[in-house]
């Protein structure tokens, strides 16, 4: 486990360990990311750094995947800082002229392409 924890607190991605309902691990970069500490995360359920629109689904899926449920890996949300912003950081690409989006919280997949771009693509 020492190993897990030393990489986490190094990596430019947000790593979050969830059990049951709480955050029991966060990394510095979650705490960038969202603005909160890392005592403020901890007392944190994790839906709460979900966007408002997202939080029963998130909070559906998490308990399901958490109880042995086949629930899909990556699910695009909007994370929710603290200062109430929507962070976008999702890698998106395109395939067969639609934008496919991937969940990554890391920091050089911040770029946003607009519509704009994609059509110069």
């Amino acid at each position: 486990m020492a190993d897990f924890y030393t990489l986490a607190e190094l990596m430019e991605v947000a790593v979050f360990v969830v059990q049951g309902a709480e955050f029991r691990y966060v990394n510095p970069a979650a705490t960038r990311m969202t603005g909160y500490t890392r005592n403020e995360l901890l007392r944190m359920k994790f839906w709460e750094v979900v966007h408002p629109d997202e939080r029963a689904l998130v909070r559906e899926r998490g308990f399901a995947r958490q109880a042995g449920v086949d629930m899909p890996q990556h699910l695009p949300y909007r994370l929710y800082t603290k200062a109430g912003h929507m962070d976008i950081r999702r890698g998106r690409y395109v395939k067969d002229k639609k934008i496919i989006e991937k969940d990554c919280t890391c920091p050089t997949c911040s770029k946003k392409i607009t519509r704009a771009t994609l059509r110069e693509l």
